[in-house]
């Protein structure tokens, strides 16, 4: 395998030289490994997802996760062994409780665009916590309350389909339409141009195993 990569970073080097350009024995064998990793990685999730389709067709109510990751509904990170997989992803220990006890809709876990989080009220509609907080008290705001274990607020959900007058506010508002154009379109050319090079160098890594054989 060591050999291998040798070879790749040879003709790497190679390949810029005929094009004029400068690369240093070092720089190829630090991109080579860089294209190893990353289809190491790339592998790793395909067979990942692979295998927790394969295991949720025998356990369809779920399972819990053996591995970290990103909470789906309050973006916290979950620690391994702390979180829950099933069709509406994954979930931290807390959101899935209030996903089993009716506290949120499943629907949130795959539609982002259908509530609005505290930060969304703070920075979209520059409404700061504690006036959040007195609005959901008088029934200004309806909010969906994720308690943890000990009662204590985990996360705050605002379904726009229960407050439609900050959902009107800001479909309205040219300024925030303009904004969250702009925002989609920047994620979505970020997106494109991550897949474009991920298609690139797993490409590279093709064409120079063929030429090292």
């Amino acid at each position: 395998m060591t050999l291998d990569r040798d070879k790749l970073a040879k003709q790497m080097h190679e390949d810029f030289v005929k094009r004029g350009e400068a690369l240093t024995d070092e720089d190829a064998q630090k991109a080579v490994e860089q294209m190893y990793q990353l289809a190491d990685l790339m592998f790793d999730v395909v067979l990942r997802q692979t295998q927790r389709d394969a295991r949720l067709r025998k356990e369809p109510q779920g399972f819990p996760l053996d591995h970290g990751g990103m909470c789906c509904i309050c973006r916290n990170g979950i620690a391994e062994d702390d979180g829950w997989y099933d069709h509406n992803g994954q979930k931290c220990l807390i959101c899935q409780k209030a996903l089993n006890d009716g506290v949120v809709p499943s629907y949130v876990c795959k539609n982002e665009h259908s509530y609005y989080t505290m930060y969304d009220l703070n920075s979209k509609f520059e409404i700061k916590t504690q006036r959040v907080k007195k609005h959901i008290k008088e029934g200004v705001i309806i909010a969906r309350t994720i308690l943890d274990e000990e009662r204590r607020v985990h996360h705050y959900l605002f379904l726009k389909a229960e407050n439609p007058k900050l959902a009107a506010c800001e479909h309205f508002n040219p300024v925030w339409k303009s904004k969250k154009r702009h925002e989609d379109k920047v994620r979505e050319a970020r997106g494109r141009e991550k897949d474009q090079k991920i298609k690139e160098e797993l490409l590279n890594i093709r064409k120079l195993r063929k030429t090292a054989q």
